[in-house]
């Protein structure tokens, strides 16, 4: 079944965890079908139902539908015996809407006397409330409207956005899923937790990018392929035990505003004193749908390596002097970053990110030096900025 997201971009509140409803404007929840989990504001809540389409409309459970649209928990009524919901919103005026499962008819009441505003009116919807597995559940568009909002098919995202008027309309949040694959064999143990990204608005790109991203999980499984067929030939005719190799991979993210950034880490045992790994980043604007360079970040013609080189070198000898020396000295130390230098965004920090012998001893592991954006900031490009200081959907 093709996933689809179900955003509704609303003028109501922030979710209380404890079953309350959103209740500031300019909110964001992000549903998706067949997954008992949902985001707002990019933070990840449980539900104990999930979406699904029926008849091209999504359906929501009742409650968490309700709360994206700034109904509270005491307004959400249902009586299981006779299939009718009614909800009840209070904003500038009170509305309630009630309907029946099985019923394409919504009935809309708005508080009396409300000045140009019909009191009751029946609308007559193409499709009708379920009840499916015990649970209600409500046909999101025709609840969405009756409520005052706003909404719209986003094709190339495969999403429905629902805001209030005048609420801004902005890229639906992208989603990562784990493709996990697990072997054993006397001879390799492979663990790998491979991301998966959906909801971009330019389909072909993100196909693109997670091609890119499973094209070097091969590349590490051939290898490592290689690696286990050497292995047997030359334990083959010794009286050494065969040690099965290793191949992990897995990955960490983090969003900052629009940008998503993606580590996708592998490490390879493949015999000796221990494993090697490395990590592929994949630094992610979300709302043009392309990867960023660090040079990227700053404004044309800024001498951006000259200014991160200081400060690494300041934070290498601010170490030094406080005695917790992990860093190469003389012809192995830190010299430069490179043109193609790997970073990510996390919060208010650019982080400069190293590979294993890069700077320091293999105990020191992939170091990371992190640079407060405040201090980059008079060099940053405006684009950047905004990226990073918008509300992700």
């Amino acid at each position: 079944m093709k996933r689809v997201l179900v955003t509704f971009i609303t003028g109501c509140l922030s979710l209380c965890l404890a079953g309350g409803s959103m209740a500031a404007a300019k909110n964001t929840a992000v549903f998706q079908l067949d997954s008992t989990k949902y985001k707002v504001n990019d933070q990840v809540f449980a539900m104990d139902a999930s979406p699904f389409i029926d008849d091209g409309r999504t359906y929501i459970p009742i409650r968490f539908l309700a709360q994206a649209l700034g109904v509270e928990d005491k307004d959400i009524q249902w009586d299981k015996d006779s299939g009718i919901a009614i909800l009840t919103y209070h904003h500038d005026h009170t509305i309630s809407i009630s309907m029946k499962a099985g019923d394409r008819s919504l009935t809309v009441t708005n508080s009396p006397g409300t000045s140009g505003i019909e009191s009751n009116k029946s609308i007559a919807m193409d499709v009708a409330p379920l009840l499916k597995n015990g649970r209600y559940y409500l046909p999101a568009r025709w609840v969405a409207e009756a409520l005052g909002y706003t909404v719209e098919w986003n094709e190339p995202a495969q999403c429905v956005l629902v805001y209030s008027p005048g609420g801004v309309q902005s890229a639906p949040l992208p989603q990562i899923t784990t493709q996990e694959i697990k072997s054993t064999s006397d001879v390799l143990n492979t663990t790998m937790q491979i991301p998966v990204i959906s909801g971009l608005q330019d389909i072909a790109w993100q196909k693109q990018l997670n091609q890119q991203i499973m094209d070097k999980v091969d590349r590490a499984r051939e290898d490592m392929a290689k690696n286990v067929q050497n292995y047997e030939e030359y334990v083959k005719g010794t009286d050494r035990p065969l040690i099965p190799l290793e191949l992990y991979i897995s990955y960490n993210q983090v969003s900052t505003g629009n940008v998503l950034s993606l580590a996708v880490e592998t490490y390879e045992f493949t015999g000796g004193a221990h494993g090697m790994a490395w990590k592929d980043y994949y630094i992610i604007d979300t709302q043009n749908n392309r990867l960023l360079t660090l040079q990227d970040l700053f404004k044309e013609n800024v001498e951006y390596k000259s200014i991160i080189n200081q400060e690494i070198n300041r934070q290498i000898q601010l170490s030094r002097q406080k005695g917790d020396n992990i860093y190469f000295e003389g012809d192995m130390g830190f010299k430069s970053i490179s043109d193609n230098q790997n970073f990510y965004i996390d919060g208010d920090n650019l982080v400069i990110c190293f590979g294993e012998y890069e700077i320091a001893p293999y105990v020191a592991g992939m170091p990371e030096i992190k640079i407060p954006l405040n201090f980059l900031k008079p060099n940053l490009n405006e684009n950047f900025l905004k990226l990073i200081t918008q509300q992700a959907s």
